[in-house]
């Protein structure tokens, strides 16, 4: 932290590999362009005009050749091809534009320095079921599975009593909501994805106020 305080400079991240922080506080996105290329999805132009960081670029000068385009979906998504081939972020229209952008942006960064990634929820098979949202949900879950042993499982027609029915189907919704859980909380914890959330909490700060907030908690 005394490192960091006096040259800007820490390695006190997971990957422990010595990193600097480039201010975001001056960056634009140019929101006009961004409505256009929304009415117009085949438009797919340089991130460096519609997006103004000179800095960032000063670094490293060939990520203002990342392409740009929107979707209508939510979130937002870094891609890259093997190789030092193609690269390009999609933002949603729904987005405020600026601190979307600027997280992958922090994804394209650790591509290019060989920092810890980030990735998806559910990828690669990553799943947290230690999350406190899961424990909880298990929780109910395990209060209606002792209620399904109570329940008839037949009617007076020798069918599928419809209480029985209700119950499982909640049970299968909780497994489902448990699944969608602990893929997200996978995914929020591989440090890649902490960096860029770092980047995004931290991206009003001025170069001041960066270097008396020492980023790693």
């Amino acid at each position: 932290e005394q490192i960091w305080k006096e040259t800007g400079w820490t390695s006190g991240f997971p990957d422990g590999k010595w990193r600097f922080e480039i201010p975001d506080n001056a960056a634009k996105v140019n929101a006009g362009a961004l409505d256009y290329m929304s009415k117009n999805p085949q438009e797919m132009p340089k991130i460096s005009s519609v997006v103004r960081h000179p800095e960032l670029y000063d670094a490293y000068p060939d990520a203002k050749d990342i392409s740009l385009f929107t979707h209508k979906g939510s979130g937002a998504e870094f891609s890259a091809t093997g190789g030092g081939g193609s690269q390009s972020i999609k933002l949603s229209t729904f987005d405020e534009p600026k601190s979307p952008t600027l997280h992958e942006l922090q994804h394209a960064i650790q591509q290019r320095e060989g920092f810890a990634r980030g990735g998806s929820p559910g990828g690669n098979g990553l799943f947290d079921y230690n999350a406190p949202a899961v424990v909880k949900l298990n929780e109910q879950k395990k209060l209606l599975e002792t209620q399904l042993s109570k329940t008839p499982y037949l009617d007076d027609n020798m069918n599928m009593s419809q209480q029985f029915r209700e119950v499982q189907n909640q049970i299968y919704a909780l497994d489902k909501q448990m699944e969608g859980e602990a893929a997200m909380y996978g995914y929020k914890r591989l440090a890649g994805e902490a960096e860029a959330r770092l980047t995004q909490a931290r991206m009003n700060m001025t170069p001041e106020e960066r270097l008396a907030n020492y980023p790693v908690s």
